[in-house]
């Protein structure tokens, strides 16, 4: 694995001889707050229609040449992935960089709808509401605390105005492009990533997160009287990925919970004393 700066763009190549298909992945962050679900929208609306193409069309082409595009949208990142036939590449890359530069996000008000209906009904469930209140209630103060029940109490505020301005700041920030390929002509191949996506070059910005809050514990309660099961999460706000404890406490998490049936929580919560239906442990960047 390299890190290259070519053209002005950070790209982290990875060659993966005799493989016919190249995973591009696309990295923008932001520091910038926004409102409360705009970074939804911005990540529902990207493949919903440029200036001159449909939410169909884009669908249609990218099925026909049997590519993989999907977007994350997060509170403080995009990321947009695409994998493809190492012959579609280019094809894959102008489509991305088409809805990256010319999306209109005329139907906003069409995915506020959807995502007011389809969050309404995930939360139904005993494992929704729990995981909701769990990390609300973690990162109370900060932008991970902004879960979907906390977005739908101000969604219908969110304006097209609000996407736009949030996709610029993201492409005022940090950016890099990472790629695993068989391609093997690196310069022709770094040539055309630079060359179908300009909104990747790199900008002078320093990206200077603030650090998750450690907020003192609190138990949160949900009572439901038809409940057959109880959804428990417990959690701590721990130092960052790039401390010295990161691995003692990856190997930790395997240990504990992370290794699912053989894991030692699972084995004696389920196996021995029966006491969990399922039992996990999971470490998040």
């Amino acid at each position: 694995m390299e890190f290259i700066e070519f053209n002005n763009t950070n790209i982290v190549y990875e060659n993966v001889e005799n493989t016919p298909r190249t995973a591009v992945y696309l990295y923008l962050s932001t520091e910038k707050q926004t409102k409360e679900g705009v970074h939804t929208m911005l990540g529902n609306l990207l493949l919903q229609g440029t200036k001159t193409k449909t939410a169909e069309e884009i669908a249609t082409e990218l099925e026909n040449h049997g590519i993989e595009v999907t977007v994350d949208s997060r509170a403080d990142f995009l990321k947009v992935s695409i994998i493809c036939l190492d012959e579609d590449l280019e094809f894959a890359l102008n489509s991305v960089n088409d809805f990256m530069q010319n999306s209109t996000f005329e139907t906003l008000n069409k995915e506020i709808f959807k995502f007011k209906n389809e969050t309404t009904a995930s939360m139904d469930t005993p494992s929704a509401k729990a995981s909701d209140a769990y990390y609300k209630e973690l990162f109370k103060g900060h932008k991970y605390g902004i879960t979907n029940t906390k977005i739908l109490e101000t969604i219908d505020n969110v304006t097209i105005e609000d996407v736009k301005n949030y996709q610029k700041e993201l492409l005022s920030g940090r950016k890099i492009i990472s790629v695993t390929t068989g391609i093997k002509d690196k310069e022709k191949l770094f040539n055309l990533l630079t060359g179908s996506l300009p909104f990747m070059q790199k900008n002078d910005v320093e990206i200077k997160y603030n650090p998750a809050p450690k907020n003192k514990g609190n138990l949160v309660k949900i009572e439901k009287n038809d409940a057959k099961q109880a959804q428990i999460f417990q959690g701590w706000v721990v130092d960052g990925i790039n401390t010295k404890d990161c691995a003692k406490l990856n190997v930790l998490n395997s240990l504990l919970g992370g290794a699912g049936l053989s894991s030692r929580l699972f084995v004696e919560l389920r196996y021995k004393k029966g006491l969990a239906y399922t039992v996990e442990a999971a470490t998040k960047p």
